[in-house]
């Protein structure tokens, strides 16, 4: 079972790259294995998630990351892993996704 305690800092992004229509980040748990997995964020999600677009792509991802190693419906955990994902598995994905991005993220002023 996928522990409901990870924590934003347990999940080490190791790389960030752009791709056709989307972030690409690779990622790991770091109280778990080290083995690689790969988050893809699309440009719509982001704009979903963070509307505003004054969010680092990577903040984003995470709070999506932390949603994803949280629920059962990542066990085990899927070496690639697509943002729309989430919204397939519950219907209140978006918006737990967007409550778990971190308040202090944004800029203010």
């Amino acid at each position: 079972m996928i522990s409901s305690t990870i924590m934003s800092n347990e999940i080490e992004i190791t790389s960030e790259r752009e791709e056709n229509g989307c972030w690409v980040f690779d990622f790991h748990l770091s109280d778990q294995d080290r083995s690689i997995h790969e988050f893809r964020l699309s440009w719509e999600d982001y704009d979903l998630w963070a509307p505003s677009g004054s969010l680092e792509p990577s903040i984003v991802a995470r709070a999506a990351l932390i949603y994803v190693t949280t629920h059962e419906g990542f066990e085990p955990l899927p070496a690639r892993i697509d943002s729309s994902r989430p919204r397939h598995l519950d219907s209140d994905a978006d918006a737990k996704i967007v409550a778990l991005i971190d308040p202090g993220s944004f800029k203010i002023g």
